[in-house]
């Protein structure tokens, strides 16, 4: 009996491996092992920046982000390069920079408060070993917040031992500005109290009201007082001129309202009020001028005379050429051996306009051949591109219906000669040939690296037209005494609404006409001859 027993382990064991035998057979699929697996998708990324466009002001900074998203399982880090920064803009971190994949990273742009305004496109690219891909975002560089300040009326009038009329110091805020100003007085003459003390702050479009208080034994005489505003970085200042009498003298106070005058290029101002008050008795009448005019610049009246106790109205002419930006006009008051001044400040604005001539091309002895010169007196898009201007052109029939557009660069002190009959109305967008209608100049902003587009005009004033047409009362029957004349177009405001329509019409006219007509921009003086396929 002991024999078998030990041949049941052993034939139990010679089973099992018959089993495991069976088990490895082609009869279970289930067990193949594939010897040529596929191979599995390769890792990538994703690169996006948001968002997609960033407004900055000069002096300001503004945040954006760039994610880094995997695709297929990629891990490590993807260095980011930023492409087409303007001048005076900055990112935080500096380009290039690193990125772990799956990860967002804030970049914070800054810009110098020099930095040039307009528009540019930045290009964000990313990179790892052989893989690469980009993002793009649209920035747009504004106007640097600032603010003005003003005292209305500019001319303070007391007596000794009296208190004056309240004035305001008023901060108007320019380009946005929201901040706060801290204002300090300097400049009043001994005896004399203020009732804000020499500091007091003002919010952006508020104003301060100020009452002057005169001791008996303050001096007569006339002092000038000085307030300065802070916010930041930005100082400005504003002065008014202190009058104190004695209890006795007659003497007058001279104001002008308002304290700060803007103008618009291309147009006449608001009227600006001069009053004259008498103190103590004074009756006479004062001669008023004002001086310091910017270039260019008149004022209607030039001379005021304004007898006491009652005002006089001023208006000033900006023409189109006037630079932008801030001056100091003085007003002087003079009558009876007394004179008195006092001091505002002009903000001329740059105000996009657009000008209109017509034409009329329907003679036909002698055939006018009439044309269109568009004159740039010294004007430049940016300082640190491409000085030209673009001309915009719009052609509309006598219906007022727009049928052509296109666009002609133009260097600053340079000349455009452009052939009505030759050129601007051989390829109307209906395809019916008109001989009469208006033709608009649009200047605009010629982009840095970029070309004239009448469908996005970005319209910047600057240049001037001139057009030959009929002139009134000649005959139309063809005589040969019938004369064709230059004169100058008619500027006018171009509003939102208008740019608008007119190049959302444009943008029309240049996708869906197929016409083979130009617009030809003939240079005269600095200007070559070129030729720009009309849209």
């Amino acid at each position: 009996m002991t024999a078998p027993k030990r041949l049941v382990p052993l034939v139990i064991l010679l089973m099992a491996g018959l089993s495991l035998v069976g088990c490895t057979g082609t009869g279970s699929s289930s067990q193949t092992t594939n010897p040529n697996p596929p191979a599995g998708p390769s890792g990538d990324f994703s690169l996006a920046a948001s968002p997609s466009a960033v407004s900055l002001a000069q002096g300001g900074s503004s945040p954006l982000t760039v994610s880094v998203t995997p695709v297929h399982g990629l891990t490590g880090n993807v260095s980011v390069a930023i492409s087409g920064l303007p001048a005076g803009v900055n990112s935080s971190p500096k380009s290039p920079f690193s990125a772990a994949v799956g990860s967002t990273v804030t970049v914070t742009l800054s810009a110098a408060a020099a930095a040039p305004l307009g528009p540019s496109l930045l290009s964000f690219q990313g990179s790892q070993g052989s893989l690469s891909h980009s993002a793009t975002a649209a920035l747009n560089v504004n106007p640097l917040a600032d603010f003005g300040i003003a005292i209305q009326p500019g001319s303070v009038g007391l007596t000794q031992g009296g208190s004056s009329q309240p004035i305001s110091v008023v901060v108007t805020p320019l380009n946005s500005f929201s901040g706060n100003v801290s204002v300090s007085l300097a400049g009043l003459p001994a005896g004399i109290a203020a009732s804000t003390g020499g500091h007091f702050n003002i919010s952006a479009g508020g104003s301060q009201s100020i009452t002057f208080t005169a001791s008996g034994s303050s001096s007569p005489g006339t002092a000038n007082l000085v307030l300065q505003g802070t916010s930041g970085s930005l100082t400005h200042t504003t002065s008014a001129t202190i009058q104190v009498q004695a209890a006795n003298t007659p003497d007058f106070g001279l104001e002008v309202q308002p304290g700060l005058v803007a103008v618009t290029q291309g147009q006449l101002s608001r009227p600006v009020t001069v009053l004259v008050t008498g103190i103590n008795g004074f009756t006479s009448n004062v001669s008023v001028s004002v001086s310091g005019l910017p270039a260019g610049v008149s004022a209607s009246p030039a001379l005021l005379m304004i007898p006491a106790g009652t005002s006089s109205a001023v208006t000033f002419n900006v023409p189109i050429q006037a630079p932008p930006g801030s001056t100091t006009l003085t007003f002087t008051g003079a009558a009876d051996s007394i004179t008195h001044s006092m001091d505002v400040t002009m903000q001329t604005i740059g105000d996009p306009s657009f000008a209109l001539t017509y034409f009329d091309t329907s003679l036909t002895t002698p055939t006018p051949d009439e044309t269109v010169h568009i004159v740039n007196p010294g004007v430049q898009s940016t300082t640190t591109s491409t000085p030209d201007m673009c001309a915009n052109i719009y052609v509309f029939d006598a219906s007022q219906e727009l049928e052509e557009c296109c666009s002609c660069d133009i260097t600053a002190n340079g000349t455009l000669r452009l052939s009505v009959s030759g050129s601007l109305t051989n390829n109307p967008g209906n395809g019916v040939a008109f001989t009469s209608g208006t033709i608009a100049v649009v200047p605009g902003t010629l982009p840095a690296g970029g070309s004239c587009d009448p469908s996005n005009p970005a319209p910047a004033a600057g240049l001037k037209v001139w057009g030959t047409h009929l002139a009134p009362g000649v005959n139309r029957t063809g005589a040969v005494n019938a004369a064709v004349v230059e004169t100058e177009a008619i500027d006018a405001t171009l509003t939102g609404g208008e740019e608008t329509d007119m190049a959302s019409i444009c943008a029309v006219i240049m996708t869906n006409d197929s016409g083979t007509g130009i617009c030809s921009c003939e240079g005269i003086g600095l200007i070559p001859t070129t030729t720009v396929a009309l849209r």
